[in-house]
């Protein structure tokens, strides 16, 4: 196959924004940069992290489960990234806990419920919140007929109700309770200490799990308050292009190892991933205040210069002070009409900008978000959605 000319910027390829050919160097795919405001499905790789993976690739490429010398390298390489991540979360939780690498947080998920049955093989009660993100859901509607799964309310603005959480937990045998850290839709930041306070005072064998895979790196986490049994974080979130850790409690080991080592329901996530992810949220929450006040300052921003050319065609669905940094969620809506954020959605895609209506894994769906149900807001203007979500890299 003859070497492809170099495009002129009047042809056809300048035009067409996805170009591309099948081998070596020609193989390349080219993508107009628009402006992406899309963060919160998923963060465009930082180049440092991805310099970093192919560096760690050009030694550690061996399975970290062979037996010889280069799989043993492997292994030391992935109990230092699991000792770096541990402290990233807090220094307590190095003692606390271990971490089970997966590939994504939808597989992180799904391995935590895979723990729960494991942990108690006969069933019981699991308290989820309506806010859970759809990979929780749907997991948990997998969940073998033996297992109770009921929703606790969420109040006002997306605040979990600790009432309902505390009266179910004085009416049921709870094994296991779901509460996110930060909505994926709306951005709501859940108090994780008040949840830990009930367990302990009514059910202190109850499993708590998180998913804390939108809030990780952008937000402080309680981690010494709130103590999670199980959470989950998704190296996407922030900004690798792969890679996925579910972090457990030391009384849990012997189950969590099992779900990768005796029953393969995990699959095996190569280490410069593991190391590329922990030295990453190592590096974010170092950074975190920084970040938070720059992202802080972009959404200001943001609804500034909305408020002086929409005024009176939106409302912020959840109060900045309530919210994640990086998410601004909107209802598309005036006295007299309700826009539909699909549509918008659309409409800005056509012109390069990548925002949503929602969260991206519901994107499908033809339904309303559950979640805004789920606060009270009516049918109409759920559909009115709009989530612009800011990155590290995201400027005014």
């Amino acid at each position: 196959m003859p070497d492809r000319p170099e495009a002129d910027s009047n042809t056809a390829e300048q035009k067409n924004p996805l170009t591309s050919s099948l081998c070596g160097d020609r193989d390349r795919v080219i993508i107009q940069n628009g402006i992406y405001l899309d963060h919160a499905a998923a963060m465009p790789p930082d180049p440092a992290v991805l310099a970093r993976i192919a560096e760690l690739f050009q030694t550690v490429y061996a399975n970290q489960e062979s037996p010889g010398f280069h799989g043993s390298q492997a292994l030391h390489i992935q109990k230092k990234a699991e000792q770096l991540l541990k402290c990233a979360l807090s220094e307590n939780c190095n003692s606390e806990c271990m971490v089970l690498w997966c590939s994504s947080g939808t597989e992180a998920v799904q391995a935590s419920m895979k723990l729960i049955q494991k942990v108690y093989p006969s069933g019981g009660v699991i308290l989820f919140s309506e806010g859970e993100h759809a990979s929780v859901r749907a997991a948990l509607k997998e969940m073998p007929g033996s297992y109770q799964c009921l929703p606790l309310k969420l109040a006002s603005e997306g605040t979990l109700d600790l009432d309902d959480l505390e009266q179910k937990l004085k009416k049921f045998n709870v094994i296991a309770c779901a509460v996110h850290f930060v909505q994926s839709e709306t951005g709501k930041i859940q108090d994780l200490t008040a949840v830990r306070n009930l367990l302990k005072k009514h059910s202190s064998k109850t499993l708590f799990f998180t998913d804390a895979i939108q809030g990780i790196g952008k937000i402080p986490l309680p981690w010494d308050q709130a103590k999670p049994d199980i959470l989950t974080i998704s190296g996407q979130k922030f900004g690798l292009p792969s890679g996925a850790a579910l972090v457990c409690s030391n009384t849990l080991r012997k189950d969590l190892v099992s779900l990768r080592n005796t029953f393969h329901l995990v699959g095996r996530l190569p280490v410069p991933f593991a190391m590329a992810l922990a030295e990453r949220l190592e590096y974010l929450q170092r950074n975190l205040n920084e970040n938070r006040k720059k992202a802080s300052e972009i959404k200001n921003f943001l609804l500034q210069e909305l408020q002086e050319n929409l005024f009176g065609y939106f409302q912020e669905t959840i109060p900045s002070s309530d919210a994640s940094d990086y998410i601004c969620h909107l209802l598309l809506k005036s006295s007299s009409v309700t826009y539909q954020g699909a549509i918008v959605v659309r409409a800005l895609s056509a012109r390069g900008i990548s925002v949503s209506s929602g969260s991206a894994c519901d994107a499908e769906t033809k339904t309303p978000s559950a979640v805004l149900r789920a606060m009270g807001i009516p049918i109409k203007d759920a559909y009115s959605a709009l989530r612009i979500s800011l990155g590290f890299h995201t400027t005014k």
